[in-house]
């Protein structure tokens, strides 16, 4: 665990799914293991998007959010923005909408609601800060800057490289 920086993960991890049930189990845990090098993930997917497992109510992100500031608040947890991009910009979103399709045995001429899953135009770009800001606009602004300083924080902290591209 050492050198190890952690985040909660998705809306769909162990954490949020508990966090938002008022189970704390996972998250003492990860805090008991990391420390200091724990996050709490602060989602920027859109609002409408619900989060369930079969035979579970859905969960909108400003439910499960908000739940993790309020505990994050309470417990002197830090707070970290994560953007899942499965993409880099929104005039991408047709590629990603077809492979998303396809790996789930429906189409993109499948209505919205019929589909197995599906992710709203765009909401899975990579965002800038403005972008983020906006996501996020229903959380206080200084959770905003907290979630992006940690954001920048932990970049920091990361000793990595990428293999330079080959053309």
């Amino acid at each position: 665990k050492e050198g190890i920086v952690f985040t909660s993960a998705c809306p769909l991890g162990l954490v949020a799914k508990n966090i938002v049930h008022g189970d704390y189990e996972y998250l003492n845990r990860y805090l008991d293991m990391f420390k200091d090098n724990f996050y709490l993930e602060i989602h920027t997917y859109p609002i409408a998007q619900s989060f369930n497992a079969e035979g579970e109510e859905p969960l909108n992100m400003q439910i499960i959010n908000e739940a993790k500031v309020a505990i994050a608040q309470e417990r002197g947890i830090p707070l970290v923005y994560a953007n899942d991009a499965h993409y880099a910009f929104p005039h991408q979103y047709p590629q990603h909408d077809l492979y998303l399709a396809l790996q789930t045995q429906d189409t993109v001429f499948t209505p919205i609601e019929e589909r197995k899953m599906w992710h709203p135009p765009g909401a899975l770009a990579i965002m800038d800060e403005e972008h983020v800001r906006e996501a996020l606009q229903y959380l206080s602004e200084s959770t905003v800057d907290e979630v992006i300083a940690n954001s920048t924080a932990i970049a920091e902290k990361i000793n990595a490289s990428l293999p330079e591209v080959r053309r």
